[in-house]
């Protein structure tokens, strides 16, 4: 992979005397387009290096989610359950499942994108946190097409998946990939300091999901376990997915608020944690 260079790898003020603003203005500027082409570059590679050794590299993508989706489908209808609002177990479990594993693919990206990209951040001009935009960026491409894909399978086998508001659908999936993407690159940047929270790591992922609303509408949830089970963000984003996704049904219990909350929270420890790890990574090296 041949990644752009800049002039020079001096840091540089961003503020000194005898400079315009015209002039500051120009150096973001190309400081942007170096990094979206840097972006771009690691894009390209983690195509290759992710699906390009495969044949059936891409239609993983597609039958990982629908293997799940029909296993849990079948097991519903050996327990006579149905979904309430007009919708059917499939969408329930199309719609839930794909933004879990859109959280936890982005997760899993995100927190191993030093570890397993030790030779790119040498470069002057590549850092972590694009290493993460762009596995984000590729996470959310990716499921989005899979997502195309598996509703219209649905579609022609008979059942009813039609999207109510299609970018209210898009609108929450880009912020599942974003809290995925700040939880990951903070867990990547604790495992930096700490290898062994990886078991904490594990451990919370299984209680995110039998929490996140993957299975189940929140409606149907007795009142006295919901309030716990609101405390995890991706159940009021899977229920804004439904509620766009799903006609009849009106997301009561997706608070953007709550969600703004966690996202902003995420964003400040990954920043900070990303400063820790980075002085442990310099330490290390000298």
């Amino acid at each position: 992979m041949r990644l752009p260079m800049r002039p020079d790898h001096q840091p540089r003020p961003l503020v000194s005397r005898g400079v315009s603003a015209p002039s500051l203005l120009s150096e973001l500027l190309q400081g942007l387009a170096v990094q979206r082409r840097v972006i771009v570059a690691i894009i390209l590679r983690e195509v290759r290096t992710r699906f390009g050794q495969y044949h059936l590299g891409y239609l993983w993508a597609v039958l990982v989610p629908l293997l799940l989706i029909m296993t849990l489908a079948f097991v519903y209808a050996a327990l006579g359950r149905r979904a309430a609002h007009g919708a059917s177990v499939e969408l329930l479990l199309l719609s839930g499942m794909m933004a879990w594993l859109t959280f936890i693919d982005t997760q899993n990206q995100a927190s191993r994108a030093y570890q397993t990209n030790r030779q790119l951040v040498v470069y002057p001009m590549v850092s972590v946190v694009d290493i993460v935009i762009a596995r984000a960026l590729l996470e959310f491409g990716t499921k989005l097409a899979a997502m195309s894909v598996l509703t219209a399978l649905f579609w022609a086998a008979g059942y009813d998946v039609g999207i109510a508001d299609p970018l209210g659908v898009a609108a929450a999936m880009l912020t599942v990939i974003y809290l995925g993407a700040m939880f990951g690159h903070t867990i990547g940047c604790v495992l930096v300091i700490v290898p062994s929270f990886l078991f904490i790591v594990a451990t919370s992922r299984r209680i995110l999901f039998y929490t996140s609303g993957v299975l189940f509408l929140l409606s149907d949830v007795p009142t006295e376990w919901r309030t716990y089970v609101l405390y995890n963000p991706l159940a009021h984003v899977i229920d804004m997915i439904r509620g766009a996704w799903i006609d009849s049904y009106s997301a009561p219990y997706g608070d953007v608020v709550y969600v703004a909350g966690w996202a902003v929270g995420l964003t400040a420890t990954a920043a900070v944690g990303e400063l820790v790890a980075r002085r442990r990574r310099l330490g290390a090296n000298q």
